[in-house]
């Protein structure tokens, strides 16, 4: 592997997501990935001997030791090393906790590939990366009695679905992404229209770029 090679390992125990990012990574020019495992004790297991990685893309849901336990362990062997968490979880302690323990970015799985490969850039050139609700919450930690952060309406799930439409795909698309049924995709539009009172596509696409979702 050539010097210029920046190196993502990937600590995921979804294998849509790991694919998805792996895919995403093997397109970059500059970029390879490297270890790519479903647990902290695979990964501690395939490095025992040695860790080139440039960044190591963790988890905090693992199963058996979690992404944040693992960060705390990695941080200790490898102190120079890169650890971004990329995840769905959004609670403030579970973020501020990450960062304790040594993460140097928080990125999460709504972003889209093209801001994941933005943030892998940004971490290949020494900065850290944060997605703009995960900073939202941090401020919140540190500011309690700051006025409250407007809760989106939307479930978890549902905000995956408005991100896939905003970035273009059709129906069908979304439920490829999400690996969910085209009636499943077409029962969260419902539910999404109604929720935020909005009868099209280019309504919610709206919403979501004025950052109203």
């Amino acid at each position: 592997m050539g010097a210029d090679i920046f190196r993502v390992d990937m600590v995921e125990d979804d294998a849509e997501v790991r694919e998805g990012l792996v895919d995403l990574i093997e397109t970059m020019e500059g970029f390879q990935c490297g270890v790519v495992v479903d647990s902290m004790e695979a990964y501690l297991w395939e490095t025992r001997k040695e860790n080139r990685a440039g960044v190591v893309l963790m988890d905090i849901g693992l199963p058996g030791m979690s992404g944040i336990d693992g960060t705390r362990l990695l941080k200790e062997k490898h102190p120079d090393l890169k650890v971004v968490m990329i995840t769905i979880n959004q609670d403030s302690a579970k973020i501020f906790e990450a960062l304790r323990a040594g993460a140097g970015g928080y990125i999460h799985k709504s972003a889209t590939f093209a801001e994941i490969a933005g943030f892998l850039q940004l971490v290949r050139d020494g900065g850290a990366p944060m997605s703009p609700q995960i900073a939202t919450q941090i401020v919140a930690y540190f500011h309690p009695n700051a006025a409250p952060v407007r809760k989106s309406l939307l479930s978890d799930r549902e905000r995956e679905v408005v991100t896939a439409i905003v970035d273009g795909l059709s129906y069908k698309l979304v439920g490829a992404r999400l690996n969910i049924s085209m009636g499943t995709v077409c029962s969260h539009i419902t539910n999404i229209y109604k929720k935020l009172q909005v009868n099209s596509k280019a309504e919610l696409i709206k919403m979501s770029y004025d950052d109203n979702i």
